[in-house]
């Protein structure tokens, strides 16, 4: 998953995107790697709903298991997921070009998915402020753009916009003062546009989505058991850079107070670590039976991740908004932690009942109605 290992695989006219024995064409470890990447997602968000929703007080004064709980996530959690959410779109945009017979017909379809999909994005932003609909849809569209680039110049394209990122973070004030002059002359500008800017995650975005298209033509996921290696090459990389990061940390070689550490180490780590468990996730379902056979209870959550993510921001609209506002008292991290957790589980059941019933989840079917101008028969 690294951009080294271009260089290595040979590239293949045929059609290699098989069809599974039961006929639905999809690989079915993207949709287990957008289950987990929601669940990373969903206990972010119930952080960063704690700290929004708690009084100052309370979160100053966090008790043993609690900042222990902080800790977990913000070294294991926030920001990986949203990584590897981002890598996947990239990655499925690459598997429907190389599917869609009419290059131009596809990507005329494609642009009004995503305009689609920004709509969706706007009416979720009204439920949900955590919202990243808006910017996938905006960063879908430019993505078109390097749809006919040649595959060894993607991972070049991706590090540009990398590097356009650690820029942004690094001179964010700047950036913010610039927005603030604009607004000031009277022009509009999309109520997220600045902070997705100044805090380097539009060109981050762009960046993964890029990468993801990048390792989607090269075919790696088609075939996993062949191409195993190159996950195991990417997650010993990882790992070594990773370790490395610890080292100069832990020896003070490194100033993690500074903004340049935010703008470029921080980035690569959570690459890294997202790139370690996109690897172990491939490696561990092809050499274990008991992982595949854990990981595949979250293939129906992925399937339906769009509406698992909306429904995610249902449960925190009335979770923060309605039952820890005005019936109980939020005081500790864990308990919105647990219910949270609890919910996941709910989604996982609820989504593999709805997949045996039906084709999508009730926003995919609406989204794909829209988009083809037509309400098709969603039940089996």
């Amino acid at each position: 998953m690294l951009p080294f290992i271009h260089t290595a695989v040979q590239y293949k006219t045929e059609p290699i995107y098989r069809k599974p024995n039961n006929s639905k064409n999809r690989i079915e470890v993207i949709d287990a790697l957008r289950g987990i990447s929601l669940f990373g997602i969903i206990i972010a968000h119930c952080v960063y709903s704690f700290y929004k929703s708690s009084p100052q007080s309370y979160v100053k004064e966090l008790g043993y298991i609690d900042n222990l709980l902080l800790f977990v996530v913000n070294l294991f959690i926030e920001r990986k997921f949203f990584t590897i959410f981002s890598f996947i779109f990239g990655l499925i945009f690459a598997i429907q070009n190389e599917k869609g017979n009419n290059k131009r017909s596809f990507v005329f379809k494609f642009l009004w998915k995503m305009l689609l999909l920004l709509i969706i994005g706007v009416l979720h932003n009204e439920i949900y402020n955590f919202d990243i609909l808006q910017i996938y849809a905006f960063c879908g569209l430019i993505l078109v753009l390097f749809s006919e680039c040649k595959t060894k110049i993607l991972p070049i394209v991706s590090l540009v916009f990398w590097v356009l990122s650690s820029i942004a973070i690094f001179y964010s004030e700047d950036l913010i003062q610039f927005f603030k002059s604009i607004e000031s002359n009277g022009c509009l500008i999309p109520a997220k546009l600045p902070f997705q800017v100044f805090s380097g995650r539009l060109p981050m975005i762009l960046s993964l989505f890029i990468f993801g298209y990048f390792v989607g033509r090269l075919k790696l996921f088609n075939d996993l058991v062949n191409h195993e290696h190159y996950f195991i090459k990417a997650m010993i990389i990882s790992f070594f850079i990773k370790f490395c990061f610890s080292l100069g940390k832990e020896f003070e070689l490194i100033n993690v107070t500074s903004l340049a550490y935010e703008a470029t180490i921080v980035p690569l780590q959570n690459l890294t670590l997202a790139c370690i468990y996109v690897s172990l996730v491939v490696v561990l379902s092809n050499r274990i039976k008991v992982f595949k056979k854990l990981t595949s209870w979250l293939i129906p959550l992925g399937k339906t991740g769009l509406t698992n993510y909306v429904a995610q921001s249902v449960y925190f609209l009335f979770l923060f908004e309605y039952l820890f506002k005005y019936l109980f008292k939020l005081e500790n991290l864990y308990v919105p932690l647990l219910i949270t957790l609890f919910f996941f589980f709910t989604q996982v059941i609820i989504s593999k009942w709805w997949t045996s019933c039906y084709r999508l989840g009730p926003v995919e079917w609406l989204w794909k109605s829209c988009c083809e101008f037509k309400f098709k028969n969603n039940k089996f």
